[in-house]
């Protein structure tokens, strides 16, 4: 578990270049990581870590984030200091999931720092990925729906989002609920689960599920849109 909130941006780990965790914190992650020795590496993980990238002409639409990203508050505002981190992934060949919250909507991520780059990272086959980000909705918390946005464009919102960053799986910006993650040897499973907003009811709708399969450090193209097919018991 870290935390990016405490110390983001009050230190730099070289002249002019600012850490998201503080230099003690990301010393210390760096030497767990490096040391590890379990099969799979879960990082809980405050906002969000892989790069939601936008555009001049969305910036333009929605004023949020600075044209090139939609947030430069969390990790996509320090670009090279999360780069480092995802050349130990790379280096070190770790199965990590990174778990996150606070975007209030549900995104399944590759993590890549050169999600356009074709000789970096292949769209298609995911190759170049150094491991998955799986960011979850909010329960109670407000999102696209409750700001206001008609519901009918909400989906070709999710369309531009996807064109936009062709290192995201999936992405859903409406329903409230919740994910889980199953671990196993081989394979990790996330699943979406949705309920209504802000009112006490045992309903919940199955919504989808991605795998990572061990040393493939991406999810799986495939995805399970049955209950039936998830691991959930």
């Amino acid at each position: 578990m870290i935390d990016m909130q405490l110390f983001r941006g009050k230190e730099t780990f070289a002249e002019g270049k600012q850490s998201v965790l503080g230099n003690a914190q990301d010393f210390w992650l760096k030497e767990k990581l490096s040391g590890a020795t379990s099969t799979w590496q879960l990082i809980g993980n405050q906002e969000m870590m892989t790069d939601w990238l936008s555009s001049k002409t969305v910036y333009k639409l929605t004023k949020r984030g600075n044209g090139k990203v939609f947030d430069t508050g969390n990790w996509n505002g320090f670009p090279e200091d999360r780069q480092r981190l995802y050349d130990l992934l790379a280096e070190k060949k770790l199965n990590t999931v990174v778990l996150t919250g606070d975007v209030h909507m549900s995104f399944v991520m590759n993590m890549t720092g050169t999600p356009k780059d074709n000789k970096r990272y292949n769209k298609r086959t995911a190759t170049g990925a150094v491991g998955v980000e799986i960011a979850g909705p909010s329960i109670s918390r407000v999102n696209m729906k409750e700001a206001g946005v008609p519901a009918g464009f909400i989906p070709l919102v999710q369309n531009i989002s996807r064109n936009l960053n062709p290192h995201h799986r999936w992405c859903q910006f409406s329903k409230h609920g919740y994910f889980t993650l199953s671990v196993e040897p081989e394979k990790c499973t996330a699943e979406f689960w949705y309920v209504p907003i802000a009112r006490v009811t045992d309903a919940e709708v199955f919504g989808r599920g991605y795998t990572v399969f061990k040393d493939t450090y991406h999810w799986d193209k495939k995805f399970n849109t049955s209950k039936k097919l998830s691991t959930y018991p």
